[in-house]
């Protein structure tokens, strides 16, 4: 990632160091997308080694750039014989979070609000919805009480910030939290801190724009 400029410089020791002073082996971690530029699972292996090590039970969501990510059972059985147990991967499903909270969301794609969106993103785009739902209906029936933080990698709002069926839909699950990655640009309309969509407060949370050092987004007991 270096490529990108000279905030990148030096990344990763310094997400190593700063994940190693914030983050407990008692703590999980979101991780909203874009995890490794490898194009096949194999890989992948010295990235998914890098955050296994890592303290912590680690959730991935797949990002736009996770090529790796075949099938959700291939790459479970691949974490699997190599014993990254502290890994989990989010699709179609939602997870708990100890007693408290659980988690749910999707990939997405670019909304056609967006100059490059074309008809062939409308496919794409109508699977991540799906997907989304499925994640959320997951939530439902699992909830019991719990409070609900939603992931995505694109933002599932538009640059606008008005409402849309994904905000609704995040908003009608009872989402407390959202947050999501993707975004590099500082000028970007989406380069927001918790600010309300639909009645929901979304943050984001790329690598880059919290300066490689993790976030708390909530805490339970």
């Amino acid at each position: 990632m270096e490529v990108f400029g000279c905030r990148w410089e030096n990344y990763t020791q310094r997400l190593r160091t700063n994940w190693q002073r914030e983050v407990a082996e008692e703590d999980t971690v979101l991780v909203a997308g874009d995890i490794s530029w490898a194009m096949k699972l194999e890989q992948a292996e010295k990235d998914l080694r890098f955050f296994h090590e890592l303290p912590g039970q680690k959730i991935f969501l797949r990002g736009n750039h996770d090529y790796w990510w075949s099938t959700l059972s291939k790459v479970e059985n691949f974490c699997r014989e190599k014993e990254f147990d502290s890994l989990r991967f989010m699709q179609n499903k939602a997870f708990p979070i100890g007693e408290d909270f659980l988690v749910a969301g999707s990939r997405l794609w670019i909304l056609p609000d967006d100059s490059r969106f074309a008809q062939a993103d409308r496919k794409i785009l109508a699977r991540e919805e799906k997907r989304l739902a499925l994640s959320l209906e997951d939530a439902k029936a699992q909830k019991a009480g719990r409070s609900l933080l939603v992931m995505t990698h694109y933002p599932p709002f538009e640059k606008d910030l008005k409402p849309n069926p994904l905000t609704v839909r995040i908003r009608e699950a009872g989402a407390v939290e959202a947050f999501y990655g993707h975004i590099h640009r500082a000028d970007s309309p989406y380069c927001l801190e918790r600010v309300e969509v639909d009645g929901v407060p979304y943050s984001l949370v790329a690598a880059d724009h919290i300066d490689f050092c993790p976030r708390l987004i909530a805490e339970g007991k």
